[in-house]
């Protein structure tokens, strides 16, 4: 099968519009990718502006990108892999191992557009996630499938925390956990979690799948939208629950 290939014609911070052959255009949620310093820059189709041209938003940098470029249609939207190859490892939010231990040996992937689980399938219920840390539990408790925020300033302890939640949710209610971090502002926090996960308790977090949106990737929020809508439809997508 040939790769369907189109050309940027309009770049706007994040915004490419790019060109494709007449009958040849790209789902909307489709994933396109350019070769942007030696490096594959994915971006996701998110309207069809008439005229064989599509608006993308960018899930990278677009500095360095111009008209005139190669971009490339993958014909479907961005999949992550999944299954029980995955659990122990940590992917950034394009499905894409992180944690230098190669690629993940799965056939099978799921693209990160799906349908929500069924009303009655959900829980009305809203939960406490016993985090095994007295402070957190009695003062700020944790909402079991809510979000949390971490704010602070340098050596301040907030990937300890992360890796001391781990830790105790993972040993104690797996055998599966999964952690989507939103942002870790330089790579000493991500290569700490990866020796936690490889390391002596290696053994009691082979079930932890983490997701994380890597400084690279997501820069400053104002100039990456786009990564922020892939973020949340990426989490829970790594391992098959069927």
């Amino acid at each position: 099968m040939s790769e369907n290939k189109g050309t940027v014609v309009q770049v706007m911070g994040p915004v490419v519009d790019v060109e494709f052959p007449t009958g040849k255009l790209p789902l909307i949620r489709d994933a396109i990718w350019v070769s942007l310093n030696g490096e594959r820059a994915v971006m996701e189709v998110a309207q069809h502006m008439g005229n064989n041209t599509v608006r993308c938003i960018m899930l990278s940098p677009s500095e360095g990108l111009g008209r005139g470029m190669e971009a490339i249609s993958t014909g479907g939207p961005i999949s992550v892999p999944v299954g029980e190859k995955v659990l122990g490892r940590m992917f950034n939010v394009l499905g894409e191992p992180i944690d230098e231990k190669g690629e993940v040996a799965t056939k099978e992937k799921w693209p990160i557009h799906r349908q929500p689980p069924r009303f009655e399938d959900q829980s009305p219920v809203v939960d406490i996630q016993e985090t095994g840390i007295k402070v957190i539990d009695l003062l700020a408790p944790y909402a079991r499938g809510g979000k949390i925020g971490l704010f602070g300033g340098a050596g301040v302890g907030k990937t300890v925390l992360i890796q001391e939640l781990i830790h105790n949710i993972a040993t104690e209610h797996g055998p599966v956990f999964q952690l989507l971090i939103g942002q870790l502002k330089d790579s000493d926090g991500k290569l700490r979690i990866v020796q936690n996960l490889q390391g002596p308790l290696g053994g009691n977090l082979s079930g932890v799948i983490v997701v994380i949106a890597e400084h690279q990737l997501l820069g400053i929020p104002a100039q990456k939208p786009g990564l922020f809508l892939s973020q949340r439809r990426a989490h829970g997508r790594f391992r098959n629950l069927s």
